[in-house]
């Protein structure tokens, strides 16, 4: 009688196999470890959603699109973001296509942004340069707004308002603001209340606080609309010495 032995399959030791369920989801790992923590992932998902305690990984893409398409716009291309990102191309533009993503996809493209929301890509080459032209006009195309252009990029319904040249300034308006009094402000009057305040040492948070915005509108003005350098000291610390 001849005994058959059943071939134990293995991953590779760097998938850390049967350690998470993506190594059988994600990598395909068909090893007795990876299958059984499938089995175990599935049968704790369907208990959790019978008692209504299920949490799911997944959140709404628009927080990760907004953020991607902003870098785009500042001339960053998708195969560069990707690079960054340690992706291939492709899924940047799935990420931009799909419509929900998981928490971890959300939370590497909120990084990439917090670090390079303010920064363009480098331009040494004719390779680089037409790379940054190709990704502005791509974005220019499609309407989607500089980093800057938002006030609350998870939250807001659009990017914030553009500025227009005969925006209404009452200068009662703009006092009130100065001296903490919330009231609804143009953006011609937000622009002269952080022009007012500035001088006075107040940083882009105190200020938003003071006039009743976010620091990203008060940095937008301060830095690009009236060209004014970033008071790094917190004004209460100074006066205090």
């Amino acid at each position: 009688m001849t005994t058959t032995t059943t071939e134990r399959y293995t991953c590779p030791p760097d998938h850390g196999h049967g350690q998470k369920n993506t190594c059988r989801t994600k990598h395909g790992c068909r090893c007795d470890d990876c299958r059984l923590a499938h089995r175990e992932y599935s049968r704790t998902v369907r208990r959790a959603k019978a008692y209504g305690r299920y949490e799911s990984n997944l959140i709404p893409a628009v927080g990760a699109q907004r953020r991607l398409q902003a870098l785009v716009r500042q001339g960053w291309s998708q195969k560069r973001l990707g690079v960054h990102l340690g992706w291939a191309q492709q899924r940047v533009n799935q990420v931009l296509a799909c419509q929900r993503v998981t928490k971890d996809v959300h939370q590497q493209i909120d990084r990439l942004f917090r670090d390079l929301w303010d920064k363009e890509p480098p331009r040494t080459t004719k390779w680089e340069l037409a790379a940054y032209h190709r990704a502005i006009r791509f974005a220019e195309q499609r309407r989607w707004p500089r980093p800057l252009d938002w006030d609350d990029i998870d939250h807001d319904a659009g990017p914030a308002a553009v500025e227009r040249a005969n925006d209404d300034l009452d200068e009662s308006n703009v006092d009130l603001a100065v001296t903490g009094v919330t009231v609804p402000l143009t953006p011609a009057e937000k622009r002269a209340a952080v022009a007012a305040l500035h001088p006075q040492g107040l940083n882009d948070q105190e200020i938003a606080a003071r006039i009743g915005c976010s620091d990203r509108t008060v940095l937008r003005i301060r830095k690009h609309q009236l060209g004014l350098p970033h008071n790094d000291t917190l004004h209460n610390a100074r006066t205090a010495a």
